[in-house]
């Protein structure tokens, strides 16, 4: 009983396997065919990637366990290939020694879990915890701030967002706990400013606002809190690990052209991002996990370049992209995990 329970459960772990390395070595191939698309156009592709990523599981074991969700693979039939007869042979010895095999009942569900379940769900624990601790974090930032009431500042607010094209309402607050700009919340965003923000130029207090409303615009909160769960299940790939740091640096990126797509002049944009990063440098400061900043060291150059390139692709994808692309991406998660 108990090897029967361990061989099946070996055998979905090999599939989980094959299933992540296959969406995720494929998504890697069609990023590299895309490689010169805008970043919002990569970033939507690696968002599909990991929300496939924390459902395969559940998919794939409903796949297992219930007929009704597997996707029978045809196969030749015996009656379709000729038997040879050693091939007849070796069937029968295999019949004789199944049917000696004693049969397992319901009590094997109650055996033991192999090591490597254990292993997978300690380690998931492990880094679910740490995305726990880093959502607390981001609302003990929050509830230690203060209202910003400036208002040139809160004109300066409304203005991005006029600019940017985001409706939500945002909350706009100081703390003394972060030395970098940063926005917190899924559906009620916040942004963070640190106090030595009330010693920012007019101008860079102009491209931090359109940053950080650009990421709310985008859903980068969300977007991240999703990738992070899949990094906690997926702890073991390092595939999946590799993709979460691309998709937060398309995430800047994209961020990035919505800002220049405002108005911000690219050159001073550039100056700001790199003052600012010598500034996180000198402090070592970082951002709870679960929160997107503007000034993130992540491929900063690569960034910088980006940036200052005229001939980068800018272009945010449209409604009309992406609800095929989903689909699209849809019918290739049911297609891989059943």
């Amino acid at each position: 009983m108990m090897e029967a329970f361990t061989s099946s459960s070996q055998s979905f772990g090999g599939l989980i396997l094959m299933k992540s390395t296959f969406l995720l070595g494929l998504v890697f191939l069609v990023s590299l065919v895309f490689r010169k698309a805008s970043a919002s156009t990569q970033h939507y592709l690696w968002t599909l990637a990991y929300v496939a990523l924390v459902t395969l599981p559940v998919v794939s074991y409903l796949s297992m366990t219930n007929g009704s969700w597997r996707i029978e693979v045809p196969v030749l039939t015996t009656s379709e290939t000729p038997m040879s007869v050693f091939e007849t042979t070796e069937s029968s010895l295999l019949t004789s020694a199944i049917s000696e095999t004693p049969v397992t009942t319901g009590n094997a569900s109650r055996a033991w879990p192999s090591m490597w379940q254990l292993a997978w769900f300690m380690g998931g624990a492990v880094f679910m915890i740490r995305l726990i601790v880093g959502i607390a974090a981001g609302r003990r930032s929050k509830h230690q701030s203060r209202e910003l009431k400036d208002e040139a500042w809160l004109d300066l607010l409304g203005d991005a967002q006029a600019r940017i094209g985001a409706l939500d309402d945002v909350e706009l607050r100081t703390t003394s706990t972060s030395q970098l700009p940063m926005t917190i919340g899924l559906w009620h965003p916040t942004i963070l400013l640190p106090r030595a923000a009330s010693e920012y130029s007019a101008q860079r207090r102009w491209a931090v606002l359109l940053h950080e409303i650009a990421h709310i615009r985008r859903r980068d909160c969300l977007t991240q809190l999703v990738c992070q769960m899949a990094c906690a299940v997926f702890w073991w790939h390092p595939l999946a690990w590799i993709g979460a740091r691309q998709m937060r640096a398309l995430s800047e990126r994209a961020s990035d052209d919505l800002v220049l797509d405002a108005g911000a002049t690219p050159s001073e944009y550039a100056h700001d991002l790199l003052d600012m990063a010598r500034g996180l440098n000198l402090h070592g400061a970082s951002a709870p996990i679960a929160s997107v900043t503007m000034a993130h060291r992540s491929r900063l150059e690569d960034r910088l370049l980006a940036i200052l390139d005229p001939a980068m692709a800018r272009r945010a994808m449209t409604s009309r992209i992406k609800l095929p692309a989903a689909l699209f991406g849809l019918g290739i998660l049911v297609s891989v995990a059943l």
